[in-house]
């Protein structure tokens, strides 16, 4: 049954015996914005995975989607502000788009929140904010995210693509993170 519900959710591909439980996936669409939810435990050590979730130059290790991760500036209070290049293709269909954020470390739960840099890239505004947790069976991995994109999805088919693109890169992040922790 627990085999089904990956295969349900784009997760097949993902090694079971390094996915502990696999909590919540939802996207949704509101109001020309991009949410997303995303929770899983890992039998992976917390430590090994926080820090591949903070080279913020290094995503593209991690990812399919981000094809170049760029270090543009650290202000005063050492926060990055980062430049991701981002390369979503459907069949042989290929867009770029560019990120830039501003990487801050919260202090109070060890979240790191990523701040779109406004008039800057493709996204008007928006943030991610992902927190790794060490739990009882392994590490907890929440990822949360609210973006407004400056690129026009279209209503009926947009959505479910961008879903799509989505629900892939959370796999392919997941198996990445799971084999570089081996």
């Amino acid at each position: 049954m627990k085999k089904l519900a990956f295969c349900l959710m784009g997760l097949s591909s993902v090694s079971h015996s390094h996915v502990i439980d696999f909590n919540r996936s939802d996207i949704h669409f509101y109001q020309g914005r991009i949410l997303v939810n995303y929770r899983i435990t890992l039998d992976s050590n917390s430590e090994k995975v926080s820090s591949l979730l903070n080279d913020y130059t290094g995503f593209s290790k991690l990812s399919n989607l981000i094809v170049r991760s760029q270090l543009l500036s650290v202000d005063e209070n050492g926060h990055q502000k980062i430049k991701q290049e981002l390369r979503p293709c459907l069949l042989n269909l290929c867009l770029t788009i560019n990120k830039i954020q501003e990487f801050i470390n919260d202090s109070s739960d060890g979240a790191v929140v990523a701040v779109v840099v406004p008039g800057k890239g493709h996204f008007e505004s928006g943030f991610e904010r992902w927190k790794v947790t060490s739990v009882e069976n392994g590490t907890q991995i929440i990822y949360e995210a609210d973006l407004t994109p400056t690129i026009k999805i279209p209503p009926l088919i947009g959505p479910l693509l961008v879903r799509n693109i989505i629900h892939k890169e959370m796999e392919q992040l997941t198996k990445r993170i799971t084999d570089l922790c081996d």
